[in-house]
């Protein structure tokens, strides 16, 4: 998939992090306060980003980590979202908006350099997708993309998957093991990854030579980051609420840090957004925008470690708003 494609370059080339998040509508939050709260919540890295998009609510959002934000990095960030994102959205095509949002973001700002793949002969748009911001049968265009993207998503990583690959020694074409084959040939922290699925590890060999050949692929959205105290991608997060928010004053969270590889813990305490009175919502919408306002970014830590670094991030919502 590019956008998994375009994390690994992220990583590799610049040592940094992104996240992509799509959601329906953020039922009357603020967009950019729900994206900045949501980089937080999640601990992107302090030198990363994140491409936010509310189909419904037609807003854009990119928020940069702390590490990555400066006053060129923001112009930067706008740039994108006035030249690639939003006229994307306006003409129906909210993928393309999305993936070069991503990829100019990571070009433009971590200066990770990405070879796009040869572009192909342009036909006509359907009919019956070719307007899919339209107010009439809007909901059910949206359902055919995401049908049409999920099954183009299936069969690229099929291919992928599956496609010879040359031995790097002698050329001949390399055979992938199966599941419990490549076990024999992976380090028991990479054993791990595997079973947590915070890491897909795929392993090739070449029937002619014996050559070996690993590919890990990071699942970002595993809900497992990398340790600082090991490197393993086995860091999980768990939370639970210490004081309820309310209208008078702001809530506290405990966040705990647990890593399945090795002895590390480290807990820390968050605030969460104090209740806001609206008039204009209903019981129910304001109860669902609390809920989803997710965790402010500041926080003490009661422990030495940080928050920088390739995990465990902050932002102060520095980045770009757009909307079509």
């Amino acid at each position: 998939m590019e956008l998994n494609r375009l994390g690994d370059d992220v990583k590799n080339q610049a040592g940094a992090e992104m996240a992509v998040v799509v959601v329906n509508s953020t039922d009357g939050v603020d967009s950019h306060d729900f994206a900045t709260r949501l980089y937080n919540a999640w601990g992107i890295a302090n030198r990363g980003f994140l491409v936010f998009v509310a189909l419904a609510d037609h807003k854009a959002e990119i928020v940069l980590g702390d590490g990555a934000f400066d006053e060129t990095a923001r112009q930067e960030s706008q740039i994108v979202m006035n030249v690639e994102m939003t006229p994307r959205f306006r003409t129906g095509d909210p993928a393309g908006a999305v993936l070069e949002g991503a990829r100019e973001c990571a070009r433009r700002i971590l200066g990770v350099q990405t070879v796009q793949p040869a572009p192909e002969a342009e036909l006509p748009p359907s009919p019956a997708l070719a307007h899919p911001f339209v107010e009439t049968g809007s909901s059910d265009r949206w359902i055919a993309w995401t049908w049409i993207l999920g099954a183009l998503a299936i069969a690229i990583g099929f291919t992928v998957k599956f496609w010879p690959v040359p031995c790097p020694k002698c050329r001949e074409k390399m055979t992938l093991l199966g599941e419990a084959e490549e076990d024999a040939h992976l380090a028991e922290a990479e054993q791990l990854e595997e079973r947590l699925d915070s890491v897909d590890y795929k392993v090739w060999v070449c029937p002619a030579c014996g050559e070996l050949k690993k590919d890990a692929s990071i699942r970002w959205f595993s809900g497992y980051r990398s340790c600082p105290q090991c490197s393993v991608r086995a860091l999980k997060t768990s939370s639970w609420k210490v004081e309820e928010a309310s209208y008078d004053h702001a809530g506290l969270v405990q966040i705990d840090e647990d890593c399945a590889s090795c002895s590390y813990h480290n807990s820390y305490t968050r605030t969460t957004s104090q209740l806001v009175r609206n008039d204009a919502r209903d019981d129910s919408s304001s109860s669902i925008a609390a809920s989803a306002a997710f965790l402010s970014s500041s926080s003490s830590s009661s422990s030495d470690s940080s928050n920088s670094g390739f995990s465990g991030g902050s932002s102060s919502g520095g980045g770009a708003s757009g909307s079509w």
